[in-house]
């Protein structure tokens, strides 16, 4: 049972912990449910500071999922031990803040991806990419993620044909499955071949590396309703390609709109496929972003650059 699972993931964690005392300094817990418990039981039992990293905010942050919980209050009582937290986002900062978490105690440190040495608004590198994924088609619109209930593909779908009126040679690429948890892909399934876009509507499925797609796309959509801060997103800007993404806290935290790519609505169709027929009716336009949007992450969001905030991080809770 589900119960039983976490209890037996609680013991276990909390046991290897306990074992393995000598070999660490600091317990760094992704979320703050399960692993954030355990690594403040770990911090009572063996005098170690905790890290937590709250990776969610707005419609599915971890405030609201921790209010539907069994042992709420208890479960913010323990939070209260915590040593830091880091955010990636201001807004997931400002919702632990109201809920009586000093700002002191919460650290901004984005997430962070490995720059490409290829970028996509190269043309060669674009058409060698298509190449290898054996890929003909001359626009290609690409989403990289789980096909779940907050990434709002439905309204990427709904947009789709206005976007084949202007362009019609431009093919939708949705790389990624439901999984288990607020799948929506048989939805999806449906309404492409509902609206008769089954031969420029494609689900790809996962794959194990999505470089090739994100090099021979031209453009990238994130229409999501709630991201903390997106990987995928970010892989798209460091692979250089042009961006339309949703006006939401975690996507402004990382693109300035017009200058890295275009922020649009959530839940407006129209605007998502006037955005994306504007950058494919002008290709310079989208290098520029594209280069603006790569820029950006060798500047601010490289994982190397993560990596030294967070053993500076490290550093000073040891100390």
């Amino acid at each position: 049972s589900r119960l039983l699972t976490s209890l037996s993931y609680l013991v276990q964690s909390l046991w290897w912990l306990v074992r393995h005392r000598r070999e660490y300094d600091v317990i760094h817990c992704h979320q703050s449910y399960a692993p954030a418990t355990i690594g403040i039981l770990a911090k009572l039992l063996l005098r170690k500071p905790v890290l937590v990293k709250i990776s969610t905010a707005d419609e599915f942050s971890e405030r609201r999922e921790l209010g539907r919980l069994p042992l709420t209050t208890l479960r913010w009582h323990l939070l209260r031990r915590v040593d830091r937290f880091v955010a990636v986002n201001p807004l997931a900062t400002r919702e632990f803040a109201a809920m009586g978490i000093l700002l002191s105690r919460i650290t901004h440190v984005p997430n962070g991806v490995p720059l490409y040495a290829e970028v996509a608004f190269d043309h060669s590198v674009k058409q060698a990419a298509k190449a290898r994924l054996g890929l003909r088609w001359r626009q290609i619109v690409l989403f990289v993620g789980r096909l779940s209930s907050e990434k709002n593909l439905s309204t990427l779908i709904e947009a789709w044909p206005q976007v084949l009126r202007q362009h019609p040679e431009a093919h939708l690429c949705l790389v990624g499955d439901g999984g288990t948890f607020r799948s929506v892909e048989p939805e999806l399934r449906h309404q492409v071949k509902a609206a008769g876009l089954d031969g420029c509507v494609h689900f790809i499925g996962r794959v194990a590396d999505v470089q090739d797609y994100l090099l021979a796309a031209d453009i990238f959509v994130l229409p999501s309703r709630t991201e903390g801060m997106s990987n995928a997103l970010l892989e798209a800007m460091a692979a250089g390609v042009a961006v339309v993404a949703t006006r939401i806290p975690g996507n402004a935290a990382l693109i300035r709109d017009a200058d890295e790519g275009m922020l649009v609505e959530r839940a407006d169709a129209d605007g998502l496929a006037a955005a994306i027929n504007r950058l494919l009716h002008s290709p310079e336009e989208a290098k520029r972003m594209a280069q603006a949007a790569r820029r950006r992450v060798e500047e601010r969001f490289t994982i190397e650059r993560v990596g030294e905030a967070y053993r500076a991080l490290y550093h000073e809770l040891v100390e």
